[in-house]
């Protein structure tokens, strides 16, 4: 009789303990699945407020504009797959509006092809100096002012008729971003006829 009773007991403690196991399972597995479910629920309120994502195609271009010459700079060209770190990630225009307003880009342009976002600069350049540079196309000398400002100081003599673009790469580079930087303006015509020759 006493060993049907442990037996029983035994029975009956292997179910408990099942039992116990069992709806401690079900609620944590409850529980994870409600977290999912409300997390999902949550990024769709998100994107029911917000753009559809952007294409893995779609180009993101960041230029920047020199406010006082008006010549642009890209920086960053990329797609938008680029940006991802994960396959999951969403990208939005606005998540990119977002990121880049911190840097003062703004938006420029959205096209199917790409997204341009625009900062506006002002470069400034040593007082005094002459730099070669593009002017509507054309090799040019420019001087400096005091306040690093460039203008040309005879248009007749300091815009030669070399067209910018029959340089090789290079030295357009160079005169577009007005990195050729000399003391004297013979200096510049020096160089000028280096670059000619």
């Amino acid at each position: 009789m006493k060993a049907k009773k442990n037996v029983l007991l035994l029975i009956i403690g292997l179910f408990l303990i099942g039992s116990l196991f069992f709806v401690g399972y079900f609620i944590g597995g409850s529980k994870e699945a409600s977290l999912d479910k409300s997390a999902t629920s949550n990024l769709s309120v998100y994107d029911s407020k917000q753009e559809d994502q952007l294409d893995d195609d779609l180009c993101l271009v960041l230029k920047e504009v020199d406010v006082t010459t008006g010549d642009s700079t890209v920086k960053l060209k990329k797609t938008i797959k680029e940006f991802k770190t994960k396959d999951k990630d969403k990208i939005t225009k606005s998540s990119l509006e977002e990121i880049y307003l911190k840097e003062g880009y703004e938006l420029s342009s959205v096209t199917d092809k790409e997204i341009i976002l625009v900062k506006n600069i002002e470069k400034s350049f040593e007082p005094g100096r002459y730099y070669l540079g593009e002017e509507k196309g054309f090799v040019a000398i420019f001087k400096s002012d005091d306040k690093g400002k460039l203008f040309i100081e005879d248009y007749n003599k300091d815009i030669i008729t070399r067209k910018v673009d029959s340089l090789p790469e290079g030295d357009r580079v160079l005169l577009k971003n007005k990195q050729l930087k000399f003391e004297t303006k013979e200096e510049a015509y020096d160089q000028i006829a280096e670059i000619e020759s």
